[in-house]
């Protein structure tokens, strides 16, 4: 299922309200519709037919799509779709014109969406802070630098565990880069005044991308290109783009969950790591054997999404994996009360194959998780501007909860709160093994100094 709590008619209310760009061109106007799906290939013969999935993941049943006004009257007339807003763009506008903006443009940085120009910039505003340091990921196809931070404690400490946070893979998702630049901005006005800040970061290293998919964010901000997803690969067909969260190896070119269709919105590419923004990103994270855990930003559903995405079989390391999901995910329901759920496999938002939390768990042993944000639908990727600060409150509360684990307690294993024979156990069962949260000395594999380590913190109890 698409959306769990469905409130269709207010799901683009606020698009234009602090959001920029209108949803589509004027002179093609589109409609929201609600399609039951049965099959795989009935949702490639919808795309084929210009019909826009509206969700980040998609799953069979029912489905909301954008879909070209006449046609959708066509479909509607056939019993084959339920039409649940005929224009978009002018529900857009009379939204506009009867509510008043609650978040005025330039307030505050996070009191609007912003372009991925101000994100850039900003992030050598942050610069000028010893504590940071800018890491370049590699150049796009239209030639914009993916740029994003590292964060460290003291610039002095030697090499720690750290944990890579990146959004902006898919660009209509505009809530991810602002909660990712609203974790650099907690990360730094905590240290030294928060006690769990300051802890995290004596242990954890930062690594924030805020916008993966550069080309296509800064599209997403063209007139009428809201809802755009991929990157601007020009595809052989005349179409453009390719999915970055459909673009990895692991699970790459499975039918359930990705297209081989250019046309479609989860276009795999002709084969994995084909764009620079995927194959620069694997290659920065494959030149820090130090990152132990992996945060990929996204929306919407309220959920925090564990491996795998492309199937539903079990993931290997249980014992860490679901207690420490669990973990993270009340951390992120206690900030606000909003309601999220923790879920492994395509859960009930749908599957994803060659997605990049997959490739990080499944090809180097990190931790790692995929984070949608708020809502559950009411307004999806139109998010208003005044929820920005809410929902990255949320956000920074689960990565920091992690980071804690990683930080004060690593050699807990199974996130029971104290050290002793059953973490050595685990620790045991993954001898010789790369990465993953067991790797405390860093050294690329766990072997006997990871058991010192265990050791050494024995009988231990965790204060979280």
């Amino acid at each position: 299922m698409l959306i769990r709590a469905i409130a269709a008619s207010a799901l683009l209310a606020h698009a234009a309200l602090a959001h920029g760009p209108a949803a589509f061109p004027p002179d093609d106007p589109h409609a929201l519709v609600r399609i039951h799906l049965d099959s795989w290939d009935e949702l490639e013969a919808l795309e084929r037919a210009g019909a826009e999935p509206m969700a980040c993941r998609i799953a069979l049943g029912d489905q909301l799509f954008a879909v070209g006004a006449e046609t959708a009257a066509q479909w509607a007339a056939a019993g084959d779709a339920h039409i649940l807003i005929p224009d978009i763009t002018a529900h857009l506008n009379e939204q506009l014109e009867n509510e008043p903006d609650p978040a005025p443009r330039g307030a505050s940085f996070f009191d609007a969406y912003q372009t991925f120009e101000t994100i850039d910039a900003r992030l050598d505003l942050y610069a000028q802070d010893p504590r940071v340091a800018i890491v370049e990921v590699g150049l796009t196809l239209e030639g914009r630098m993916v740029r994003g931070v590292r964060i460290t404690g003291d610039p002095g400490d030697p090499p720690k565990p750290a944990v890579l946070v990146n959004g902006g893979q898919h660009a209509r998702e505009w809530i991810s880069p602002a909660s990712t630049m609203y974790l650099i901005e907690q990360l730094l006005s905590g240290d030294g005044t928060s006690p769990a800040v300051t802890t995290a970061l004596d242990g954890v290293d930062f690594y924030v991308i805020p916008v993966v998919n550069a080309d296509g964010y800064a599209y997403s901000w063209t007139p009428g290109n809201r809802f755009w997803r991929k990157n601007r690969r020009p595809n052989p067909d005349g179409s453009f783009g390719v999915d970055p969260n459909r673009n990895w190896s692991e699970g790459w070119g499975l039918s359930t969950g990705s297209s081989g269709f250019p046309s479609s919105a989860a276009y795999r590419g002709p084969f994995p790591f084909s764009e620079p923004c995927t194959d620069n990103l694997r290659a920065f994270i494959e030149s820090r054997p130090e990152i132990r855990a992996h945060v990929d930003v996204h929306n919407f559903a309220q959920l925090l999404l564990g491996a795998w995405a492309y199937t539903n079989d079990p993931a290997p390391y249980p014992e860490t994996l679901l207690p420490l999901g669990e973990a993270i995910n009340l951390a992120i329901v206690l900030e606000n009360g909003a309601d999220y759920d923790f879920e492994t496999g395509a859960g009930s938002i749908g599957f994803a194959s060659g997605a990049m939390p997959d490739w990080t768990f499944g090809e180097l042993g990190v931790m790692s998780w995929t984070l949608e944000l708020r809502d559950q639908g009411q307004f999806g990727f139109t998010l208003p501007a005044s929820e920005i600060i809410p929902t990255s409150e949320e956000a920074f509360a689960g990565i920091l909860r992690l980071a804690r684990q990683i930080a004060e307690c690593p050699a807990d294993l199974n996130i029971d709160g104290v050290i002793n024979a059953a973490d050595l156990a685990i620790l045991i069962s993954r001898w010789n093994e790369p990465r993953g949260l067991t790797d405390v000395d860093l050294s690329g594999q766990i072997d006997a100094a990871d058991l010192a380590r265990v050791i050494s913190m024995w009988g231990m109890t965790c204060s979280f």
